[in-house]
Order: C-alpha cells, then structure tokens, then sequence
C-alpha cells in the first residue's frame, strides 16, 4: 500500500512539473504600434458593487487603467441597474460607462443605451424588451449563452446588436478538473497563462453566430464577465482572480467615428454607436495587443467599408491590414466557411479581390505564441452584397367581439399608497395614475383596471385586441387570470401610443414571472390592464385612454 501511495506522489508531482514548466516559457507578443485615431481599447461585460461585483467604479477604473484600457463597460444587473447607468463618468482618464445586465424570459442580455427613461423598467419579454431598446437607440448582446445556470433560450428573437462569442467567466467554470488542479498554482506564477488554458476556440459560437447572422445583421463580442475577486476569497492576498487578471486576457478595440470628448455621456455614446453599428473587433490581449490591426473593404471607386457595413456593393478589395513584427496566419471567412488562409504571414497588408457576395469575416492567429491555436482577433463581418428585408406586421381584418361597453365596467384597483382615478367619458374610460410604493425599494406598487367574474370562453378566439392611448408612450400588461380550479395568471405587454389598435395573441401570453413555458387555457374569469413595478419605478405618473378591449378571431 505504501508503495501505491508513493508511485500516485510521484506521479502527482510530475504531472505537476510538466503542468508548471510551459508557465516559466510564456511570453506575451510586442506590439509597440500605436493606436490609429479614434480607435479605442476596453472592457465590456464588468460588474461592480453595484449588484454582484467585488468593488466600486474607482477601484475597477484603476486596475483598467494599470493595463491601457481606455474604457470599461460596467453592466450591472438590473432592468436597468438605475445606479449603475447614472454613473457613467471620466475617472481619471478612463471613460466608465454605465450599462446593465437585465434578465428577460430568454436568458440574460446585456444592454446599453444613452437615453434611458428614468421611471421605466424594460419588460422581461424578450422580443419586446429589445424592440423598445432599439427604439430608444440601444445595443443588445446575448450574454453567456450557453451558461449552466441561465442559458440563452429565445433564438428566435429578432434586431439584436449581437452575442458573446466568448465569455471569459463562462470559459473558466467550464475547465476541466485536471486544469482546475494547477489553476491555482499557475495563476500564483502567471495569471494570464492560467486564464489561456481555460479557453478554447469557439466552434460552437461560431455556428450560432452564423445561424442569427443568416436572418439578421448580428455582431460578435468577447466579453469579461468580470465579478473581480471572488467574495470568499477578497480578503484573502492575493485577491483570486483580481479585475485586473481579468482585464489583461480579453479586449474590446472600437472604430469611432470620431475621437472622444470631455463630456462623459457623449463619449459614452461614440462608444456605443460603435457596438450598434459593429464597428469593432475583438482580441485576446493576453496573446497580444492588436493595435494598427485593420480589416476593410474598398469599392472600384476606392470607397472605404468597415466592419459592420450593411449591402456593401460587389465589385472591390478587402483588405486585411496586420503591421505585426511577427508571424501571423490570416483566416477570411465567407458564409461561415474558410475562404482564403494566409499561412505565417509577415507583409504588413493583404488584399483580396471580391466579385461575389457574403459575409465577410477574418481571424488572425498568432503562430510564434504558445497558444497559435487560439484566435487572437476576431473581427466583426462585413456585409458585401448582402441586404436584410424589414419584416413589415401582416395587417389583417380580424372579428372582433368588444368586451367594452355599457354592461361591462373595469374597476379600478391599486396598492394603498398609489394615487389613481378613473372616470367614464362615453365607452372609454379615462385612468390617471401616480405608482407609489410602500415601503422604500420595494416591488409592491400597481395600478389596475380590473375585468372580474366574467367566465369568458376563449377557446374560439386567437387573442386580445385593445385600443388606448397615452400621453407619453409606456408600456402596460395585460394579464389574464382563470377560475379558482384553473389557477393560472398569464401575461402579455404591449406598447400604449396614439397609434390605434394592439393586438395580443394567446400564444405570446406566458406565467407572470419570468417562467419560460406559457399554459394554455379555454375560459378566463378576469382580464386586468395593470401598470406596476416590473416595468416602471415608484413616482411614475401617466394618463391613459382606454377606448375598447375585445377578443379577435
């Protein structure tokens, strides 16, 4: 037995040895370009004391800082954090920019956006949450897509901004127990080293990437998802891992259109102009920086296209610009297949000639590092010849029965300290309404307009038709509740304007909450129009113009 014990030591111990040597050997790739103008390197996917991240803004600012970054994107969990984006700042030379990390019935997805309403809070809804994002002008990206804890479930959600290609904390709770036995003896040694190991190239984001791509113009982005020291660990030295480990492994490198200014919320918009349009690229820093790297497309006419350029004419060069003082391969990928490979490249620019459409894309290997196999750059495609149609709504004639008139009255129904009244004009009922809550940051303040005891068979019709108007635009629920047999509370938004009718079909009406299964249902005893919590703050006022609800067939 001793023997037995004696021969696993030596084998641990070599099985060490051969794990810890290649850490001694590992060097990161010189790049001393300096960066083209109004081209700026960051962090995105960052979270502070905010919600559940280590520390505040200045500690994460100086440990970007440390490192060269010019910006950090902070994105806080929340629908939006309201703290985190009103915190958006320069801190000593480093733009932080507040965004947020919101939940939605599909998964995870962080946002930013320079114009948030201040009152509201966006739907859990996928699609919807999206569209009013959109609306405001925001950016969306997928978030840990394939996480075990919240995966991305709703692939059929359309006009996102795009989806993490990697996700730094994703990678590492996915190693594998034999590198989480050296992990912690490699990060001691070389924490960038340990990080690398845990990635692997993204095969399976790739395809999925395409498969959205294929629908809709779709960008790819690496994102830190970065917690900074794990809360068990932060008080221990060192702190395990550290913002800045982190920070040193991924990158974010933006294509402004214009430089940066003093003004925090304007710079902080150039930079998200930059994610909306997809003019970025993406790098593991820990291989090398990529400043001077460049991929474009030039026109007969010598017009210049950058990355994330929609229905780019035909005809021209694309051009792959990488001044590195080491070998590199260059991949340029068409329709998601490899199209042209430039083994251990040393010229500073490459062109290739176009004559068919596609989306284009490029990686860049770097063959003299130890990690040659791993993309160092992956850029964002270029759309040549490639245009997406708008889906336009199919307006149909439904039959509609009205559920608003003389015999029928909503009654209005609030929480004690909200203010609301409700007056009758005709077959319309006016409502205006102030949300108070009761107690200091609570989620317990609504305002209704309630349809009871009505026993209503539904089974012949396809869904809700409502017909109101607002004074500024909102959104407002519709929920839907059963019998005391059938117990079943199911939801649907929709978006109150001036623009007439909202029609709200059955299928898209789901459990309250964020349940990701919806339940079907024949006959409904209650339909409330609610106006609450999950999608506007306390001290939210509006006035809104109930014309007509009915059922549509």
């Amino acid at each position: 037995m001793k023997k037995v014990i004696k021969y696993i030591f030596y084998i641990i111990i070599i099985y060490f040895i051969i794990a810890l040597f290649p850490v001694f050997r590992f060097r990161r790739l010189n790049n001393n370009n300096p960066m083209p103008v109004a081209c700026y390197k960051g962090a995105y996917h960052v979270h502070s004391d905010f919600s559940d991240g280590a520390s505040g803004f200045e500690v994460i600012q100086k440990e970007a800082k440390s490192i060269g970054l010019n910006f950090i994107i902070i994105t806080d969990h929340g629908n939006p954090n309201k703290e985190c984006v009103q915190g958006t700042a320069w801190i000593d030379n480093t733009l932080v920019l507040g965004d947020s990390e919101i939940s939605l019935r599909g998964g995870h997805m962080s946002v930013g956006c320079d114009n948030w309403l201040s009152d509201k809070i966006l739907t859990y809804e996928s699609q919807k949450a999206v569209d009013d994002l959109n609306a405001l002008g925001g950016y969306s990206f997928i978030a840990h897509p394939y996480d075990k804890n919240n995966p991305w479930t709703d692939w059929n959600v359309k006009n996102i901004t795009g989806i993490e290609i990697y996700n730094f904390k994703e990678s590492m709770v996915k190693m594998s127990p034999l590198k989480m036995i050296t992990f912690p003896a490699q990060y001691l040694l070389k924490s960038s080293y340990s990080f690398l190991k845990s990635l692997k190239y993204p095969k399976v984001g790739f395809k999925r990437w395409y498969s959205l791509a294929q629908k809709q113009k779709t960008s790819m982005i690496f994102a830190t998802d970065n917690h900074g020291p794990l809360s068990r660990l932060k008080n221990w030295y060192p702190s395990i891992p550290s913002y800045k480990a982190v920070f040193e492994i991924l990158s974010v490198y933006v294509q402004c259109k214009k430089e940066l200014v003093a003004d925090a919320k304007e710079s902080a918009s150039i930079i998200r102009e930059a994610l909306k349009s997809g003019r970025f690229f993406n790098v593991i820093e820990a291989i090398a920086p990529a400043n001077g790297f460049d991929f474009y497309f030039q026109n007969i006419n010598g017009q210049k296209f950058q990355m994330g350029d929609l229905n780019v004419e035909v005809n021209g060069e694309l051009i792959v610009e990488t001044p590195f003082s080491f070998a590199n391969d260059i991949e340029i990928w068409k329709d998601n297949k490899l199209f042209k490979s430039l083994k251990n490249n040393r010229e500073y620019t490459n062109s290739l000639t176009i004559k068919n459409k596609g989306i284009y894309r490029v990686i860049v290997k770097a063959t003299e590092s130890m990690f040659a196999s791993l993309p160092w750059i992956i850029s964002n495609p270029i759309y040549i010849g490639v245009n997406y149609p708008k889906i336009l709504p199919v307006l149909k004639d439904f039959e509609i029965t009205s559920l608003s008139s003389e015999n029928i009255n909503f009654k209005l129904e609030k929480n004690k300290k909200s203010e609301a009244k409700l007056a009758r004009e005709g077959d319309f009922f006016k409502l205006d309404y102030t949300l108070r809550e009761e107690k200091k940051n609570g989620a317990d303040f609504w305002v209704a307009l309630a349809l009871r005891k009505q026993n209503i068979d539904i089974s012949s019709y396809k869904g809700i038709v409502i017909n109101a108007e607002a004074d500024k635009p909102l959104r407002l629920w519709v929920e839907i509740r059963g019998s005391e047999k059938e117990k079943f509370h199911l939801r649907s938004s929709f978006w109150v304007d001036s623009k007439g009718k909202k029609f709200l079909p059955f299928k898209d009406f789901v459990h309250a909450g964020l349940k990701k299964k919806g339940y079907t249902c024949k006959k409904i005893e209650s339909i409330f129009i609610i106006s609450d919590a999950t999608l506007n703050r306390s001290g939210f006022k509006d006035s809104v113009l109930l014309k007509n609800v009915g059922l549509y067939k």
